[in-house]
């Protein structure tokens, strides 16, 4: 491997410690700048107090007049004094459901087909295992969509 000039020749160190300040704050007439930052707190402290100590916007002027049919307000209370004349009180009551009811009528046809396949060949071993089992996987499907998967419904 051929050297290189002296002249061309790269010469490399580790990187200083302390970072220099290159973009410090300075104000006009070349302030630290620890100074200019406390000048800002003091200058953004006293904008803080102004705006608290400012008088509340005057009311609108467009006042609505008394009597006017299209206020908002008088629009607003006409249907809440409608509205409590009409009410009803609420009936807390909870709705009977018909899921129970449903469950027994499909639990009862569903295992009906079965328990027929079952009486039909009652001597075919085969038949019997496949009705029993279809017997016991329909109603713990039939269970398990009535109560864990379906809400309750009217």
């Amino acid at each position: 491997m051929s050297e290189l000039p002296e002249e061309e020749r790269r010469y490399y160190s580790l990187k200083p410690k302390a970072f220099e300040r290159v973009n410090a704050p300075k104000d006009e007439e070349g302030d630290d700048p620890n100074e200019v930052r406390s000048r800002l707190h003091e200058n953004l402290d006293r904008d803080d107090e102004a705006r608290t100590q400012a008088p509340f916007p005057a009311k609108r002027q467009s006042q609505a007049k008394e009597g006017d049919p299209n206020d908002a307000y008088t629009v607003l209370n006409e249907n809440l004094v409608k509205h409590k004349a009409s009410a009803k009180p609420l009936d807390l009551t909870k709705p009977r459901s018909l899921r129970r009811r449903e469950y027994i009528l499909s639990m009862i046809g569903g295992n009906t087909v079965f328990l027929a396949a079952l009486a039909l060949y009652w001597g075919n071993i085969v038949v019997m295992i496949f009705a029993l089992s279809g017997a016991v996987m329909f109603s713990a499907g039939l269970t398990w969509i009535f109560w864990a998967v379906m809400s309750d419904y009217d």
